[in-house]
C-alpha cells in the first residue's frame, strides 16, 4: 500500500500571518444570532456561511441553497433556509450575498448581508491571506396569529423595533491544503447590544483549522481525499463549543462523505454527489445530549451550482 501526502512549506511571513490569525481567535468576543447546531454546509460545502473572508475565494460564480427541518416530530418546529451567491474576480476580489431565514414557532428572523473579500497572495501553490467584511440588515418579528399566550401590546412592541443594520468580519489563511480561519458575527453588538436581551443562542466567535490531502491507495484506484477539521466557536449563554470531524471525497471528488462530532454530544453525518457543475448533499444531525427528552433529529438538504469557473 502506497501513500502520498502534500508537504507544507511556509515562509517566515506565512508563519507570522498564521500566528496573528490564531491570536485573534482568542480575543474575539461578539454578539449575533444562531443555534447550537448551525447549518452543516458551513463546515465544508459552503464555508462562506461562517466567514465572509471565504467569499469568492475561487474564481467564478457559486450559488448555494440549504433547507433544514429541526425537531421533525414537534409541532411548529424550527425551519431554516439559506441562500448564498459568491463571485471571485481575477483581481483578487470576491463578493457575496448571504440571505438567511429562520422560523421557530411564532418567531421569524430574516438576515440579508452583502460581502466583500480581498485575497492577498502570499506565494506559490495558491497561498493567500483573506480579509472579509459583510454588511446588511436583520429583521425579526412575532406572528401574533399564533401568539395566543402573548398580550397584543407585547407583540406590537417587539414588532415595532423594525430592521436594523449589522455585519460580520473575518480572516482566513489558505495554502498547501491548510485552511486557518476566524470570524466575528454581528459586529454591531461589540459596542451595542441592540435589543438582544430576549434572544438566545447568539454566536460570539467562529474559528477553524483544516488540512486537505489525498491518499493514493493503489495505482488502479482514484486517490481518497481527506480533510480533517477542528472548529472552536462560542455561543452566548453556553460553554464554548468544539466540532471535530472530516470530509472524505471519492471518485475524483464526485462523492463526498462527511462526519462531525459536536461537544453537545451529537453527530452530523452527510452524503453528497457532484455531477459536472451541480452538487447535492443531505445531512442528518442526531439529538443533543441535554435535549434528548424533548428533541428529535435534524435533517438538512442542500444544492450547489457553479459556473464561469476558469479552473
Amino acid at each position: 500500500m502506497q501513500y502520498s501526502y502534500k508537504k507544507l512549506k511556509f515562509s517566515s511571513w506565512n508563519v507570522i500571518f498564521i500566528f496573528l490569525l490564531l491570536a485573534s481567535v482568542v480575543g474575539m468576543p461578539g454578539k449575533g444570532y444562531a443555534q447550537l447546531n448551525p447549518l452543516g454546509q458551513m463546515y465544508f460545502q459552503n464555508q462562506y456561511l461562517a466567514n465572509p473572508a471565504m467569499a469568492g475565494l475561487n474564481s467564478g460564480v457559486q450559488v448555494n441553497f440549504a433547507y433544514r427541518q429541526q425537531w421533525i416530530s414537534m409541532p411548529d418546529a424550527p425551519i431554516a433556509q439559506s441562500f448564498t451567491a459568491q463571485y471571485g474576480f481575477a483581481s483578487k476580489i470576491g463578493v457575496g450575498l448571504n440571505v438567511f431565514n429562520d422560523k421557530a414557532s411564532i418567531l421569524r428572523r430574516t438576515n440579508a448581508l452583502g460581502s466583500v473579500a480581498y485575497h492577498l497572495p502570499l506565494g506559490a501553490n495558491g497561498q493567500s491571506m483573506s480579509f472579509g467584511v459583510s454588511a446588511g440588515v436583520t429583521d425579526e418579528a412575532l406572528d401574533p396569529t399564533n401568539a395566543e399566550d402573548l398580550a397584543d401590546i407585547s407583540v406590537s412592541k417587539f414588532n415595532d423595533r423594525g430592521a436594523y443594520f449589522d455585519g460580520d468580519i473575518g480572516l482566513a489563511y489558505v495554502g498547501n491544503g491548510l485552511t486557518v480561519q476566524a470570524s466575528v458575527p454581528n459586529v454591531r453588538s461589540l459596542r451595542n447590544v441592540y435589543q438582544t436581551e430576549n434572544l438566545i443562542n447568539r454566536p460570539t466567535f467562529f474559528s477553524a483549522i483544516s488540512y486537505k490531502t489525498k491518499i493514493n491507495i493503489s495505482a488502479d484506484v482514484n486517490p481518497l481525499g481527506i480533510e480533517p477539521k477542528l472548529v472552536y466557536r462560542g455561543v452566548d449563554g453556553f460553554e464554548d463549543l468544539i466540532d471535530v470531524g472530516a470530509n472524505f471525497t471519492l471518485m475524483e471528488e464526485k462523492v463526498q462523505v462527511l462526519a462531525m462530532y459536536h461537544s453537545t454530544q451529537n453527530i452530523t453525518l452527510g452524503l453528497g454527489f457532484q455531477y459536472k457543475s451541480l452538487g447535492i448533499n443531505a445531512m442528518h444531525t442526531t439529538k443533543s445530549y441535554d435535549l434528548k427528552q424533548m428533541q428529535t433529529s435534524n435533517f438538512e438538504v442542500g444544492l450547489q451550482y457553479s459556473f464561469w469557473n476558469n479552473k
